[in-house]
Protein backbone atom coordinates (compact mmCIF):
# COMPACT_ATOMS: atom_id res chain seq x y z
CA UNK A 1 0.00 0.00 0.00
CA UNK A 2 1.37 3.41 -0.92
CA UNK A 3 2.23 6.09 1.62
CA UNK A 4 -0.66 8.22 0.32
CA UNK A 5 -3.06 5.30 0.71
CA UNK A 6 -1.88 4.79 4.29
CA UNK A 7 -2.42 8.47 5.01
CA UNK A 8 -5.94 8.42 3.62
CA UNK A 9 -6.80 5.25 5.56
CA UNK A 10 -5.71 6.88 8.82
CA UNK A 11 -7.52 10.06 7.87
CA UNK A 12 -10.77 8.21 7.16
CA UNK A 13 -10.50 6.50 10.52
CA UNK A 14 -10.19 9.74 12.46
CA UNK A 15 -12.99 11.59 10.68
CA UNK A 16 -15.33 8.61 11.03
CA UNK A 17 -15.31 8.98 14.83
CA UNK A 18 -18.37 10.68 16.33
CA UNK A 19 -16.38 12.75 18.83
CA UNK A 20 -12.70 12.75 17.90
CA UNK A 21 -10.37 14.56 20.27
CA UNK A 22 -8.83 17.82 19.10
CA UNK A 23 -5.26 16.41 18.83
CA UNK A 24 -6.59 13.68 16.55
CA UNK A 25 -8.31 16.30 14.39
CA UNK A 26 -5.05 18.17 14.04
CA UNK A 27 -3.29 14.94 13.11
CA UNK A 28 -5.96 14.22 10.50
CA UNK A 29 -5.52 17.75 9.19
CA UNK A 30 -1.78 17.12 8.78
CA UNK A 31 -2.47 13.87 6.95
CA UNK A 32 -4.78 15.70 4.55
CA UNK A 33 -2.07 18.23 3.75
CA UNK A 34 0.63 15.62 3.01
CA UNK A 35 -1.66 13.19 1.18
CA UNK A 36 -1.44 15.36 -2.00
CA UNK A 37 -3.63 18.02 -3.53
CA UNK A 38 -6.41 15.71 -4.72
CA UNK A 39 -8.01 14.53 -1.46
CA UNK A 40 -11.71 13.81 -1.91
CA UNK A 41 -13.98 16.81 -1.21
CA UNK A 42 -16.21 14.96 1.32
CA UNK A 43 -13.14 14.29 3.48
CA UNK A 44 -12.18 17.96 3.59
CA UNK A 45 -15.77 19.02 4.31
CA UNK A 46 -16.11 16.44 7.08
CA UNK A 47 -12.91 17.71 8.67
CA UNK A 48 -14.18 21.30 8.53
CA UNK A 49 -17.41 20.24 10.25
CA UNK A 50 -15.55 18.39 13.00
CA UNK A 51 -13.29 21.38 13.59
CA UNK A 52 -16.36 23.56 13.95
CA UNK A 53 -17.74 21.22 16.59
CA UNK A 54 -14.54 20.66 18.56
CA UNK A 55 -12.57 23.88 18.20
CA UNK A 56 -14.27 27.21 17.61
CA UNK A 57 -11.15 29.15 16.77
CA UNK A 58 -9.52 31.08 13.97
CA UNK A 59 -7.49 28.11 12.74
CA UNK A 60 -10.74 26.45 11.61
CA UNK A 61 -11.28 29.29 9.17
CA UNK A 62 -7.60 29.37 8.26
CA UNK A 63 -7.78 25.67 7.47
CA UNK A 64 -10.76 26.20 5.22
CA UNK A 65 -9.22 29.13 3.39
CA UNK A 66 -6.01 27.16 2.80
CA UNK A 67 -7.83 24.09 1.52
CA UNK A 68 -10.46 25.67 -0.75
CA UNK A 69 -8.30 25.74 -3.86
CA UNK A 70 -5.23 23.54 -3.12
CA UNK A 71 -7.37 20.41 -2.80
CA UNK A 72 -10.20 21.56 -5.04
CA UNK A 73 -12.61 21.70 -2.07
CA UNK A 74 -15.05 24.31 -3.28
CA UNK A 75 -17.38 25.21 -0.39
CA UNK A 76 -20.94 24.01 -0.71
CA UNK A 77 -24.08 25.91 0.21
CA UNK A 78 -24.15 23.83 3.40
CA UNK A 79 -20.50 24.38 4.32
CA UNK A 80 -20.50 28.14 3.90
CA UNK A 81 -23.07 29.16 6.55
CA UNK A 82 -21.27 26.91 9.04
CA UNK A 83 -18.07 28.85 8.49
CA UNK A 84 -19.92 32.13 8.95
CA UNK A 85 -21.16 30.87 12.32
CA UNK A 86 -17.57 30.06 13.29
CA UNK A 87 -16.47 33.58 12.31
CA UNK A 88 -19.29 34.99 14.44
CA UNK A 89 -18.36 32.89 17.48
CA UNK A 90 -14.71 33.85 17.02
CA UNK A 91 -15.74 37.52 16.71
CA UNK A 92 -13.51 37.59 13.65
CA UNK A 93 -14.39 40.59 11.49
CA UNK A 94 -11.47 39.90 9.17
CA UNK A 95 -12.68 36.41 8.39
CA UNK A 96 -16.17 37.81 7.94
CA UNK A 97 -14.84 40.14 5.27
CA UNK A 98 -12.95 37.27 3.67
CA UNK A 99 -16.04 35.07 3.55
CA UNK A 100 -18.04 38.00 2.13
CA UNK A 101 -15.57 38.34 -0.75
CA UNK A 102 -15.51 34.59 -1.28
CA UNK A 103 -19.32 34.43 -1.47
CA UNK A 104 -19.24 37.06 -4.22
CA UNK A 105 -16.39 35.34 -6.06
CA UNK A 106 -18.01 31.91 -6.28
CA UNK A 107 -21.52 33.18 -6.95
CA UNK A 108 -23.21 32.42 -3.64
CA UNK A 109 -24.90 35.81 -3.42
CA UNK A 110 -27.91 34.38 -5.25
CA UNK A 111 -28.46 31.77 -2.51
CA UNK A 112 -30.23 34.04 -0.01
CA UNK A 113 -29.41 32.13 3.24
CA UNK A 114 -25.70 32.77 2.68
CA UNK A 115 -25.79 36.60 2.37
CA UNK A 116 -28.36 36.59 5.16
CA UNK A 117 -25.88 34.78 7.39
CA UNK A 118 -23.30 37.46 6.56
CA UNK A 119 -25.76 40.25 7.45
CA UNK A 120 -26.29 38.50 10.78
CA UNK A 121 -22.52 38.24 11.23
CA UNK A 122 -21.91 41.95 10.64
CA UNK A 123 -24.89 42.98 12.76
CA UNK A 124 -23.58 40.89 15.66
CA UNK A 125 -20.36 42.94 15.48
CA UNK A 126 -22.38 46.20 15.31
CA UNK A 127 -20.79 46.73 11.89
CA UNK A 128 -23.99 48.14 10.42
CA UNK A 129 -22.32 49.81 7.44
CA UNK A 130 -21.01 46.42 6.32
CA UNK A 131 -24.37 44.80 7.08
CA UNK A 132 -26.14 47.43 4.97
CA UNK A 133 -23.66 46.92 2.14
CA UNK A 134 -24.31 43.18 2.28
CA UNK A 135 -28.05 43.83 2.32
CA UNK A 136 -27.87 46.15 -0.70
CA UNK A 137 -25.86 43.57 -2.67
CA UNK A 138 -28.48 40.82 -2.32
CA UNK A 139 -30.34 40.57 -5.64
CA UNK A 140 -33.34 38.72 -4.20
CA UNK A 141 -33.83 39.86 -0.62
CA UNK A 142 -36.43 38.13 1.52
CA UNK A 143 -38.17 39.02 4.79
CA UNK A 144 -35.33 37.43 6.77
CA UNK A 145 -32.86 39.80 5.09
CA UNK A 146 -34.90 42.80 6.22
CA UNK A 147 -35.42 41.42 9.74
CA UNK A 148 -31.71 40.81 10.27
CA UNK A 149 -30.77 44.36 9.30
CA UNK A 150 -33.75 45.75 11.22
CA UNK A 151 -32.55 43.89 14.32
CA UNK A 152 -29.07 45.33 13.83
CA UNK A 153 -30.37 48.90 13.80
CA UNK A 154 -32.51 48.24 16.88
CA UNK A 155 -29.54 46.71 18.69
CA UNK A 156 -27.47 49.88 18.34
CA UNK A 157 -30.46 52.12 19.10
CA UNK A 158 -30.75 53.66 15.62
CA UNK A 159 -34.55 53.74 15.51
CA UNK A 160 -34.64 56.33 12.74
CA UNK A 161 -32.99 53.92 10.31
CA UNK A 162 -34.99 51.02 11.72
CA UNK A 163 -38.28 52.84 11.09
CA UNK A 164 -37.18 53.84 7.60
CA UNK A 165 -36.26 50.25 6.75
CA UNK A 166 -39.52 48.95 8.22
CA UNK A 167 -41.52 51.40 6.09
CA UNK A 168 -39.76 50.10 2.97
CA UNK A 169 -40.36 46.41 3.61
CA UNK A 170 -42.45 44.82 0.82
CA UNK A 171 -44.01 42.45 3.36
CA UNK A 172 -43.79 41.81 7.09
CA UNK A 173 -44.04 38.87 9.42
CA UNK A 174 -44.72 38.93 13.14
CA UNK A 175 -40.97 38.95 13.81
CA UNK A 176 -40.64 42.23 11.89
CA UNK A 177 -43.19 43.88 14.17
CA UNK A 178 -41.62 42.31 17.26
CA UNK A 179 -38.16 43.63 16.45
CA UNK A 180 -39.25 47.25 16.05
CA UNK A 181 -41.61 47.03 19.02
CA UNK A 182 -38.68 45.80 21.12
CA UNK A 183 -36.74 48.84 19.91
CA UNK A 184 -39.37 51.19 21.31
CA UNK A 185 -39.26 49.34 24.65
CA UNK A 186 -35.45 49.44 24.82
CA UNK A 187 -35.34 53.15 23.99
CA UNK A 188 -38.19 54.09 26.37
CA UNK A 189 -40.41 55.49 23.61
CA UNK A 190 -43.49 54.30 25.44
CA UNK A 191 -46.44 56.05 23.80
CA UNK A 192 -44.94 55.56 20.35
CA UNK A 193 -44.53 51.88 21.14
CA UNK A 194 -48.15 51.53 22.23
CA UNK A 195 -49.33 53.28 19.08
CA UNK A 196 -47.23 50.89 17.02
CA UNK A 197 -48.69 47.97 18.96
CA UNK A 198 -52.22 49.16 18.26
CA UNK A 199 -51.43 49.57 14.56
CA UNK A 200 -50.26 45.96 14.53
CA UNK A 201 -53.52 44.75 16.06
CA UNK A 202 -55.63 46.80 13.62
CA UNK A 203 -53.83 45.13 10.71
CA UNK A 204 -54.62 41.72 12.16
CA UNK A 205 -51.07 40.73 13.11
CA UNK A 206 -51.24 38.25 15.98
CA UNK A 207 -48.49 38.92 18.54
CA UNK A 208 -46.14 36.06 19.33
CA UNK A 209 -45.05 35.00 22.80
CA UNK A 210 -41.96 37.22 22.62
CA UNK A 211 -43.93 40.38 21.85
CA UNK A 212 -47.14 40.41 23.47
CA UNK A 213 -47.95 40.73 26.87
CA UNK A 214 -45.20 41.68 29.31
CA UNK A 215 -43.68 44.28 26.96
CA UNK A 216 -47.08 45.84 26.23
CA UNK A 217 -47.89 46.14 29.93
CA UNK A 218 -44.45 47.59 30.63
CA UNK A 219 -44.91 50.24 27.94
CA UNK A 220 -48.33 51.10 29.27
CA UNK A 221 -47.15 51.39 32.86
CA UNK A 222 -44.34 53.70 31.84
CA UNK A 223 -46.53 55.87 29.63
CA UNK A 224 -48.81 56.71 32.60
CA UNK A 225 -51.55 57.92 30.31
CA UNK A 226 -55.27 58.51 30.68
CA UNK A 227 -55.85 58.33 26.94
CA UNK A 228 -58.83 56.00 26.41
CA UNK A 229 -57.40 54.98 23.04
CA UNK A 230 -54.31 53.52 24.70
CA UNK A 231 -56.36 51.80 27.42
CA UNK A 232 -58.45 50.18 24.69
CA UNK A 233 -55.29 49.11 22.91
CA UNK A 234 -53.98 47.36 26.01
CA UNK A 235 -57.29 45.64 26.80
CA UNK A 236 -57.73 44.40 23.23
CA UNK A 237 -54.13 43.26 22.85
CA UNK A 238 -53.90 41.37 26.13
CA UNK A 239 -57.44 40.04 25.84
CA UNK A 240 -56.78 38.55 22.41
CA UNK A 241 -53.88 36.59 23.88
CA UNK A 242 -56.20 34.79 26.29
CA UNK A 243 -55.36 36.51 29.57
CA UNK A 244 -59.05 36.84 30.38
CA UNK A 245 -59.63 37.94 33.96
CA UNK A 246 -56.22 39.61 34.19
CA UNK A 247 -57.26 41.81 31.28
CA UNK A 248 -60.49 42.79 33.03
CA UNK A 249 -58.44 44.10 35.95
CA UNK A 250 -57.16 46.82 33.66
CA UNK A 251 -60.72 47.96 33.01
CA UNK A 252 -61.20 48.29 36.78
CA UNK A 253 -58.01 50.38 36.97
CA UNK A 254 -59.26 52.45 34.05
CA UNK A 255 -62.43 53.30 36.00
CA UNK A 256 -60.49 54.05 39.20
CA UNK A 257 -58.25 56.45 37.27
CA UNK A 258 -61.31 58.33 36.04
CA UNK A 259 -60.92 57.39 32.38
CA UNK A 260 -64.35 57.23 30.77
CA UNK A 261 -64.79 54.20 28.50
CA UNK A 262 -66.18 54.62 24.99
CA UNK A 263 -68.02 52.22 22.68
CA UNK A 264 -64.73 50.70 21.51
CA UNK A 265 -63.82 49.88 25.12
CA UNK A 266 -66.84 47.63 25.47
CA UNK A 267 -66.13 45.92 22.17
CA UNK A 268 -62.65 45.15 23.51
CA UNK A 269 -64.10 43.86 26.78
CA UNK A 270 -66.70 41.67 25.06
CA UNK A 271 -64.09 40.19 22.73
CA UNK A 272 -61.86 39.48 25.72
CA UNK A 273 -64.71 37.67 27.49
CA UNK A 274 -65.45 35.76 24.31
CA UNK A 275 -61.89 34.51 23.92
CA UNK A 276 -61.69 33.58 27.61
CA UNK A 277 -65.14 31.95 27.82
CA UNK A 278 -66.34 34.45 30.45
CA UNK A 279 -70.04 34.51 29.60
CA UNK A 280 -71.40 36.04 32.82
CA UNK A 281 -68.77 38.76 32.82
CA UNK A 282 -69.52 39.54 29.19
CA UNK A 283 -73.22 39.98 29.96
CA UNK A 284 -72.39 42.28 32.87
CA UNK A 285 -70.32 44.55 30.61
CA UNK A 286 -73.06 44.56 28.00
CA UNK A 287 -75.61 45.69 30.60
CA UNK A 288 -73.14 48.22 32.05
CA UNK A 289 -73.01 50.09 28.75
CA UNK A 290 -76.51 51.44 29.20
CA UNK A 291 -77.08 51.24 32.96
CA UNK A 292 -73.83 52.96 33.99
CA UNK A 293 -72.63 54.91 30.96
CA UNK A 294 -75.86 55.51 29.04
CA UNK A 295 -74.55 54.00 25.79
CA UNK A 296 -76.86 52.28 23.36
CA UNK A 297 -75.30 49.03 22.09
CA UNK A 298 -74.51 48.99 18.39
CA UNK A 299 -74.64 46.10 15.96
CA UNK A 300 -70.95 45.47 16.69
CA UNK A 301 -71.72 44.91 20.38
CA UNK A 302 -74.52 42.49 19.54
CA UNK A 303 -72.18 40.66 17.20
CA UNK A 304 -69.72 40.30 20.10
CA UNK A 305 -72.51 38.79 22.21
CA UNK A 306 -73.32 36.31 19.45
CA UNK A 307 -69.65 35.37 19.25
CA UNK A 308 -69.50 35.04 23.05
CA UNK A 309 -72.37 32.56 23.19
CA UNK A 310 -71.26 30.52 20.19
CA UNK A 311 -67.72 30.13 21.54
CA UNK A 312 -69.18 29.09 24.90
CA UNK A 313 -71.21 26.35 23.21
CA UNK A 314 -74.55 28.13 23.71
CA UNK A 315 -75.72 29.00 20.19
CA UNK A 316 -79.38 28.88 21.31
CA UNK A 317 -78.75 32.06 23.33
CA UNK A 318 -77.06 33.58 20.32
CA UNK A 319 -80.15 32.82 18.28
CA UNK A 320 -82.34 34.64 20.81
CA UNK A 321 -80.18 37.74 20.39
CA UNK A 322 -80.71 37.64 16.64
CA UNK A 323 -84.49 37.46 17.09
CA UNK A 324 -84.77 40.45 19.44
CA UNK A 325 -83.09 42.82 16.98
CA UNK A 326 -84.91 44.85 14.36
CA UNK A 327 -85.12 43.01 11.03
CA UNK A 328 -82.61 45.36 9.35
CA UNK A 329 -79.92 44.11 11.72
CA UNK A 330 -81.02 40.49 11.81
CA UNK A 331 -79.72 39.53 8.39
CA UNK A 332 -76.13 40.52 9.21
CA UNK A 333 -76.17 38.70 12.53
CA UNK A 334 -77.87 35.66 11.02
CA UNK A 335 -75.05 35.34 8.50
CA UNK A 336 -72.48 35.80 11.26
CA UNK A 337 -74.16 33.18 13.43
CA UNK A 338 -74.25 30.65 10.59
CA UNK A 339 -70.56 31.23 9.97
CA UNK A 340 -69.59 30.98 13.65
CA UNK A 341 -71.73 27.88 14.18
CA UNK A 342 -70.17 26.15 11.20
CA UNK A 343 -66.69 26.99 12.50
CA UNK A 344 -67.69 25.40 15.79
CA UNK A 345 -69.13 22.34 14.00
CA UNK A 346 -72.61 23.14 15.30
CA UNK A 347 -74.36 22.39 12.04
CA UNK A 348 -77.85 22.28 13.56
CA UNK A 349 -77.92 26.00 14.31
CA UNK A 350 -76.66 26.81 10.84
CA UNK A 351 -79.37 24.62 9.31
CA UNK A 352 -82.03 26.22 11.50
CA UNK A 353 -81.06 29.72 10.47
CA UNK A 354 -80.51 28.99 6.80
CA UNK A 355 -83.79 27.10 6.61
Amino acid sequence: MSIRANHLTSLLYFISLNSPRLPNLKYAHALLIVSSAIAPKPISRRLVSLYCLRAIDDFVLSFFCQQVHPVGCRPSKCTFPLLVIVAKLCKSTNHGNLLHCLAMKIGFMFHVPIPNSLIHLYASFDALDHARQMFDEIPNRDTVSYNLLLGGYVKVGDLEKAEDLFSRMPEYDVKSWSILFKGYVMNQQFEKGLGFFYQMLILGVKPDEHLHTDSAIFLFEQARTNNVFLWNTLILGIGSSGWGENTLDFFTRMQVNGVKPDEQTFICLLLTCSHAGLVEEGLEYFEMMNSVYGMKPTLAHYWCLVDLFVRAGRPDYALKIVHILPWDNQSSLRDALIHLSNLGSNISIGECLSG
